[in-house]
């Protein structure tokens, strides 16, 4: 009865494989819809922007202006006049010096790139590791789906057993009812199932952004764990996760870009020098005149005195430096943290996993056992029904595991900063 069954199952699986959705499928998918994504890739280009007019602050300014005036002049005898003028003016700035700001400034829009960069890398981690809860949630449902429908079966061929034992007087009606109040109970549990396969459904083909008609691909089961290899010591992988983690990378940008704060402070205490100039050429059309002139500026500023707000902006810069590092701290503590927890829940499912493979042997064995003597006149309905349900409970305690294992790898990788890199 049992390879009929498994039978059937592989034959199911074949079926609906052709239409159905991998993981890596599902993250292209969301790579491509997901809406955050788009926002922090369109914050990488407006931050781009930010170096041109950082470095449009170091190089020359030039400017044109071109106009043309009318006069009325009241003339002798109450005669009016009328003069026309013609203006162009050129303009040209350098700044030369402004005690490194400029430069400073230049280098914090090209970090602040960097950390736009590296949101759009955490932003996608965190859709992915989104796509991965859901797809795996529908997986859970689905096994258990396919766990009810062949309780049915069981439940059917249970009926069918105890009314063929009643015809032939060996069972008493009681029997027969406790195992039709079993098959209801099955063909119940089937209707959450489907239903709870729908709900999943439409939970994944939000997160990646179009319908999930068919069902999920499930993942093999790797004969050795790269998410969680043989060597106990996580801090490998800790240093690995420090380097590659996006939320740490960000963290030391944002210490960079606050050390160049400090830069731009201090730059308050030195002079600024600029070199200007500009050439004015006035045509006085009525006398057809002309007349030019220019004028080259070299200027050099220096604030004496200002209630010493130079140096309480260089001690802001200075705090918020201090701020930074000590959150470059936590986040490499926090890391440590998730990064042995993610190792450690893997060891524990997979212990979960071992255990409930070998409940679901020792179920079905108790099961067959059961129904044999059942069918002996043995054992009653009510012990065919709590066999049932105890290999029933049993594979999906399985079907969860697998599910939940197969999530936490996922979750290491995430803990790491490696998800989705193999895309």
């Amino acid at each position: 009865m049992w390879g009929v069954v498994f039978l059937m199952a592989l034959i199911s699986i074949s079926a609906g494989a052709e239409g159905a959705l991998s993981l890596e499928q599902a993250f292209q998918l969301a790579l491509k819809k997901n809406e955050d994504i788009r926002i922090t890739e369109a914050q990488v280009a407006e931050a781009r922007q930010n170096i041109r007019l950082a470095r449009a602050a170091v190089l020359p300014g030039i400017t044109a202006a071109f106009t043309q005036s009318r006069n009325r002049e009241a003339g002798v005898g109450g005669f009016v006049t009328f003069k026309d003028n013609t203006d162009f003016r050129f303009d040209v700035s350098q700044p030369l010096y402004g005690g490194g700001k400029e430069w400073a400034t230049l280098r914090a829009a090209r970090v602040e790139v960097a950390v736009q960069q590296e949101e759009v890398r955490l932003v996608k981690q965190a859709r992915l590791f989104e796509v991965a809860v859901e797809y795996f949630s529908l997986l859970r449902a689905q096994h258990r789906q396919t766990i009810a429908r062949r309780a049915v079966e069981l439940a059917r061929d249970q009926l069918a057993l105890a009314a063929a034992r009643k015809e032939a007087g060996t069972a008493t009606r009681t029997e027969v009812i406790r195992s039709e109040v079993a098959l209801t109970a099955a063909e119940r549990d089937v209707v959450r199932a489907e239903n709870d396969v729908a709900v999943f459904r439409a939970r994944l083909g939000f997160v990646v952004g179009r319908p999930v008609e068919g069902p999920v691909l499930d993942e093999p089961d790797p004969e050795t764990d790269e998410a969680r290899p043989d060597d106990k010591t996580p801090d490998p992988y800790v240093a690995r996760a420090i380097r590659l983690r996006p939320e740490h990378r960000i963290a030391e940008l944002r210490l960079k870009e606050a050390q160049e704060g400090i830069r731009t402070a201090r730059a308050g205490f030195f002079p600024s020098a600029k070199l200007a100039g500009n050439y004015t050429r006035t045509q006085k059309v009525s006398s057809f005149r002309e007349k030019d002139n220019w004028q080259v500026q070299a200027k050099v500023e220096y604030d004496i005195f200002d209630g010493f707000g130079r140096n309480a902006e260089v001690e802001k810069a200075e705090i918020r430096v201090e701020q930074h590092q000590l959150e470059l701290e936590r986040m490499a503590r926090e890391i440590d943290l998730e990064v042995r927890q993610a190792m450690l829940e893997i060891d524990a499912l997979r212990a979960i996993r071992a255990a409930s493979r070998k409940g679901v042997g020792a179920a079905r064995e108790n099961y067959e056992r059961v129904i044999a003597q059942f069918r002996e006149g043995l054992s009653t309905a009510v012990e065919v029904a709590d066999a049932h349900t105890a290999l029933v409970a049993a594979e999906v305690q399985e079907a969860d595991t697998d599910a939940d294992l197969k999530l936490a790898r996922r979750k290491f990788e995430l803990a790491l900063g490696e998800l989705g890199t193999a895309e």
